[in-house]
């Protein structure tokens, strides 16, 4: 199961509430980077941008379980597939985005079975991080958070 880390639907000038909703265990990881989590806070306007309240849920991989990093470059830029895991969408998406069409044809080819977006969707419980190099982005428009300074993060 996934679990997402919302965000109030107001964030307070410099309040530090982006920091503050990461999971524990990333916050101990990331608090050299409090400063860069404040800086896109400024920026971030609620409600304007792709995923709202799961811009952390890539981070339901506990640090010490992460044993693969799937590195994807920002969410999905509609609201029906951003779910802030990279190349994932929710379970009943009819029309597959191409790159996790790609995916899927490349796991299948390794296996030599067919995967279901069920089982992407689960790769987090198996130790994968499924991070976006940009966590943000403004619904329908792709890499329009490049220069947030996510990067100095993921």
């Amino acid at each position: 199961m996934v679990y997402l880390y919302p965000l109030p639907k107001r964030m307070v000038d410099s309040s530090h509430v982006l920091f503050e909703s990461l999971p524990e265990s990333w916050q101990h990881e990331l608090a050299d980077l409090h400063a860069n989590f404040s800086e896109i806070e400024t920026l971030l306007i609620p409600g304007q941008y792709n995923p709202e309240g799961k811009i952390f849920a890539a981070l339901t991989v506990e640090p010490r379980d992460v044993a693969v990093v799937l590195i994807g470059q920002d969410p999905y830029p509609n609201s029906e597939h951003a779910i802030g895991l990279a190349f994932a969408v929710p379970p009943g998406t009819s029309k597959l985005p191409p790159s996790l069409r790609n995916i899927l044809k490349e796991v299948e080819s390794d296996l030599g079975r067919p995967t279901s977006l069920n089982q992407i969707v689960q790769w987090p419980s198996q130790g994968v991080l499924m991070l976006n190099t940009h966590l943000t982005c403004e619904k329908g428009v792709p890499l329009s958070h490049q220069k947030f300074g996510w990067q100095n993060i993921t």
